[in-house]
């Protein structure tokens, strides 16, 4: 378990591949994707290729919150990666925003996966 990081070595790998391939599935561009994380995309690309692993505390939270997101729409769309995708990067009028451009900020991450537990959560099993 790295000083920085509040998971271990194993788990670090699991997250920052489960991130990226979220992030895939849901139409998210590297640049918003390493915002989101908070790190640079150079080191985004890494990641992508399994050179590097997310080891900073926010990085591997941002980075929970992303597959969560990811899960929960996979959930209430039965698993149909196009209309999750479309539903994260249209205009929503319950959060006032496109879901991707909302999670640019760590309130904005929180407040799309909260909606999405909280409005959702008869559909997830």
């Amino acid at each position: 378990m790295s000083e920085n990081s509040p998971i271990g070595d194993a788990d670090r790998v699991v997250v920052s591949k489960a991130a990226v391939r979220a992030a895939e599935r849901l139409k998210i561009p590297d640049e918003v994707l390493a915002r989101v994380l908070g790190i640079r995309v150079a080191s985004l690309v890494c990641v992508r290729a399994g050179d590097l692993d997310l080891v900073s505390q926010g990085a591997i939270r941002n980075a929970i919150l992303v597959v969560r997101i990811y899960q929960r729409l996979a959930a209430i769309f039965q698993g149909d990666e196009s209309a999750a995708a479309s539903w994260f990067n249209s205009d929503n009028t319950a959060l006032g925003a496109r879901p991707i451009d909302i999670i640019q900020s760590s309130c904005g991450l929180a407040q799309v996966t909260d909606h999405l537990e909280t409005h959702y959560a008869g559909v997830i099993h």
